[in-house]
């Protein structure tokens, strides 16, 4: 029995195919995914850990309720154990701040890790201190010194948890990369997690890491024995962004999955990752493809032009980026579902249909300002597709 506060609606499609159980009841789940950020503002969706004017006395305590919950879920169970899985994201400033904040973080840092060399930094430092409204300055300041205090909280009580995983942010420019409040929190968060002894519970990964769904799938690659995979990837544009094909690397080393040549792989990741596309690229090979398009919502035509290809048949799973979703989560909810096809040796077609509906048709018909109903015909169409190739 799974629960999740996070990605609910995958889980549960992805589950039943596998013939588990999700529940909404923690205490009856034998493997618990948890973010924490979802956790502490589930009242208030609107709120976040860059946006909140909670005091650490606020956070805390929601923290420790669940902890109360988790101690009393570990008395009746004994050996029993739940298998329990924390994410919390961090704050990137420059995503989440003005320029002026930004650059304020990184200059503050800059002159701090020089040990008080850097004048530059420090000049720099304070023509933005002088700039800023000193209310929002202080409101930003006090965010996160409670933020980081809050997590050190966190890393105190991990062993109610089998993994606790911050989330780091990509750095945006790499010339940018080294410096700022964000930067020196992840240090800080390293240094705590070390000092309290947590480093086989605790870690810092990369956001493309700490998806639960990344989780399952290498739950799910352990139950099925899916040893020795073999992966391929490949973009529309021949030409995929470096950050992306990081992030596709990391998601096979850390499953287990070997990248080898079109010829030898067991499955294809096919990015789209070009707007308004005329035509599909051609692609050699019988293998299951797995696809992810990380076009605009507003730009129909690769997925429509899918639906009508040939080469629908070897589609075994599918997402389009959904409005401010990172494209790691995107490759991971399409890689996930792949996977489970893989293991059930079907193609999960409840996937491919729920993602078309969700990711695709709902979001177009909003920025088409029209109704679902008007696209009878392709609907229509890819539920043809999905009965053919069954």
């Amino acid at each position: 029995m799974y629960y999740t506060n996070f990605q609910k609606k995958e889980f549960e499609t992805y589950l039943e195919q596998l013939g588990l159980d999700l529940t909404d009841k923690l205490r009856e789940a034998s493997t618990v995914f948890i973010d924490l950020e979802k956790l502490i503002f589930s009242k208030n969706p609107k709120l976040n850990f860059s946006n909140h004017m909670y005091k650490l006395s606020d956070l805390n305590f929601k923290f420790n309720e669940l902890i109360k919950s988790l101690a009393k879920i570990d008395e009746k169970n004994g050996i029993n154990k739940q298998h329990r899985i924390l994410r919390i994201n961090l704050v990137d400033i420059k995503s989440t701040a003005d320029e002026d904040l930004f650059y304020w973080s990184y200059y503050s840092h800059k002159y701090a890790s020089s040990k008080g060399k850097d004048k530059k930094a420090l000049e720099d430092w304070h023509k933005l201190e002088d700039k800023i409204d000193t209310d929002r300055l202080a409101e930003f300041k006090a965010r996160r010194e409670i933020n980081l205090s809050f997590f050190v909280q966190v890393i105190k009580q991990h062993n109610f948890f089998n993994r606790i995983i911050f989330a780091k942010n990509r750095k945006f420019t790499p010339n940018l990369g080294e410096y700022g409040l964000d930067i020196a929190e992840e240090h800080y968060i390293d240094k705590t997690i070390r000092e309290y002894h947590s480093q086989n519970i605790c870690s810092l990964n990369e956001a493309c890491l700490a998806s639960p769904l990344i989780f399952l799938s290498k739950k799910i690659m352990e139950e099925y024995k899916l040893k020795s995979l073999k992966g391929f990837y490949i973009s529309n544009s021949r030409k995929l962004d470096h950050e992306t094909q990081l992030d596709i690397k990391s998601i096979f080393n850390y499953l287990n999955i070997e990248e080898v040549n079109l010829e030898e792989t067991d499955f294809i990741i096919l990015v789209n990752d070009l707007d308004l596309l005329t035509n599909i690229p051609p692609i050699d090979s019988n293998k299951p493809i797995f696809v992810v398009d990380l076009s605009m919502s507003e730009s129909p035509s690769f997925s429509y032009m899918l639906l009508k290809d040939p080469g629908f048949s070897q589609v075994y799973s599918y997402s389009k980026k959904r409005y401010k979703e990172d494209s790691h989560s995107a490759i991971i909810r399409s890689l996930s579902s792949g996977l489970i096809s893989l293991a059930r040796g079907e193609r999960f077609i409840d996937q491919i249909a729920v993602n078309y509906m969700d990711d695709y048709f709902t979001p177009l018909s909003k920025s088409l300002n029209q109704p679902l109903k008007s696209f009878v015909n392709p609907i229509s169409l890819l539920a043809q597709r999905l009965e053919e190739d069954a």
